[in-house]
């Protein structure tokens, strides 16, 4: 069953910051992660394609944060890990959407 990607975002939004967290993702991050996951899942495409637009928006935004602060603000051997951790919270929303945690 397919679900709708308002309802995914809303999930996504009360599982996403524990989730994240675990996987190792820098908690200053999380909030361009989520984004980027719910802006991937409002698009139309395989989950391959969803994850690397949610990759490229991370990348967009983390490039935009250094070029405002002048210098870098992230390791750039965090993106295994937000990698991993777009799973693990897609995992997490699709594990709960039977759940009447956010309706």
């Amino acid at each position: 069953m397919k679900m709708h990607w308002k309802k995914f975002g809303r999930i996504l939004k009360a599982v996403a910051p524990i989730v994240l967290a675990a996987a190792g993702v820098p908690p200053r991050l999380i909030p361009l992660v989520e984004h980027a996951i719910v802006l991937a899942e409002s698009k139309p495409g395989t989950g391959a394609e969803k994850k690397a637009l949610a990759l490229d928006a991370i990348r967009t935004g983390i490039a935009a944060a250094e070029i405002g602060a002048g210098r870098p603000v992230v390791d750039p051997g965090v993106t295994a890990i937000v990698s991993d951790g777009i799973d693990v919270a897609v995992r997490a929303v699709n594990a709960a959407k039977g759940l009447p945690i956010v309706e």
